[in-house]
């Protein structure tokens, strides 16, 4: 098989890359590979994919503007001009000229949190973390117990209408 560019290698730490639609089809034996073949970098309109050899091809959205930029470059090659957008190849070399042109989606950076950011967020959110409602078995009380005693608070608060008062008493006669 040719071999093509890895955009993932290549580009993947400034860029988002994806599959192409057709990658979760590919039967498993193939795709490892033809995965860099199945590789593309979405832009703000269209997006970039391998073309072979030390060529990447960049596919249009729509005709229009865009298309018509891309296509005056001097080391562009149209292969496909169509009413719905271009298909064009370029040299590697030249990938930031038609970026500019073209506007890859970038990766968003991972946020990494200094010890001060980590703590001032976790006394922040202090207040909306769940605490513990039932007692477990470990802390002396069978689950049934705890749960019994806990929907007892419940309905000796008014919180559970009395249509439950009979399921507690039953409850308590499992003790399970």
């Amino acid at each position: 098989m040719p071999t093509c560019i890895n955009l993932r290698e290549r580009f993947g730490k400034q860029f988002r890359i994806q599959y192409e639609e057709s990658y979760r089809a590919e039967r498993p034996e193939f795709r490892r590979e033809e995965e860099p073949w199945l590789q593309i970098i979405p832009c703000q309109y269209g997006h970039r994919y391998p073309h072979g050899g030390e060529l990447l091809g960049f596919a249009s959205d729509k005709a229009g503007s865009i298309a018509k930029r891309v296509a005056r470059l001097p080391f562009v090659t149209i292969t496909q001009d169509g009413s719905d957008g271009i298909n064009a190849t370029f040299p590697v070399g030249h990938f930031c000229e038609v970026a500019a042109i073209v506007k890859p989606k970038r990766r968003r950076p991972k946020r990494v949190l200094t010890s001060d950011q980590r703590q001032a967020l976790i006394d922040r959110l202090a207040q909306y973390r769940f605490s513990p409602q039932v007692k477990l078995a470990s802390e002396g009380l069978g689950l049934a117990q705890a749960a019994s005693d806990d929907l007892g608070a419940q309905i000796n608060s008014g919180a559970v209408e009395g249509h439950l008062r009979g399921t507690l008493a039953a409850a308590r006669s499992l003790d399970i």
